[in-house]
């Protein structure tokens, strides 16, 4: 499939954009300097979806954490002693 969509110059590196043509939309990322271009599915986020995202956030926040050797947010009850990193 071949969609025109814009002048390189017009997608500074970090960015994206959304591209309808022909019945499917495209995304088109810039990323170091290389440019993706990927058809966009869109997956209906229900609350167990969420879920597991905030979840799985929360897992790599705490390996970063770890790795860094930093202390996690008060917030998230390392203060009282609920979670420790060893």
């Amino acid at each position: 499939m071949e969609i025109e969509a814009l002048p390189l110059d017009e997608l500074p590196d970090g960015t994206m954009r959304l591209i309808p043509g022909n019945g499917a939309t495209l995304g088109l990322y810039r990323c170091g300097g290389v440019l993706y271009a990927i058809e966009d599915r869109w997956i209906p986020l229900t609350p167990v979806r969420l879920k597991c995202a905030l979840l799985g956030l929360g897992v790599l926040k705490v390996a970063l954490h770890r790795a860094k050797g930093t202390a996690l947010p008060d917030e998230w009850g390392t203060s009282s002693g609920e979670i420790s990193l060893t």
